[in-house]
């Protein structure tokens, strides 16, 4: 009675050797380790792609706010960008949650207005000074309803 080999016995043609790792799998061979930094360089050629995109949206985030901390100065210096000449930080009228604050700006432009009287814009009678205005009152010179030199004489 010879018996025969089973399925579960391994046979001399189908054994494998199990004490030789497989070099795909096995850590810290050369096929590992190319795919480990070829996946770095993706991960830092990426990082630093984003890392650009991050600085140019931050840079156009700062001048849209500078751009309405010099509306908000529209009204009340003659060149709104005169607002920065003190050395004004865009960060001294942000609020906390990094909106402009328009009571920061208006003390801002304030300050610069009490330091440089002749940068103030001039004001007409009914100009209201409030940050938020848009448009100084225009009169128009060429409207009918002026009084003339002959009005203002007479009386």
């Amino acid at each position: 009675m010879n018996p025969e080999p089973t399925s579960t016995e391994p046979t001399t043609d189908d054994t494998t050797d199990l004490a030789t790792p497989d070099p795909a799998t096995e850590p810290g061979d050369e096929g590992t380790t190319e795919g480990r930094n070829s996946e770095a360089a993706r991960r830092r050629v990426q990082l630093r792609e984003v890392a650009a995109e991050r600085d140019a949206l931050r840079g156009q985030v700062a001048a849209l706010q500078r751009a309405e901390v010099e509306r908000f100065a529209l009204d009340l210096l003659v060149e709104p960008g005169d607002v920065w000449r003190d050395g004004l930080d865009l960060a001294e009228v942000l609020d906390e949650s990094g909106a402009v604050d328009p009571a920061l700006v208006d003390s801002a432009i304030t300050a610069v207005i009490d330091r440089h009287a002749h940068w103030a814009a001039p004001r007409t009678m009914d100009t209201r000074r409030h940050p938020m205005r848009l448009h100084t009152t225009v009169v128009d010179m060429n409207s009918r309803d002026l009084a003339s030199w002959t009005d203002v004489i007479r009386g």
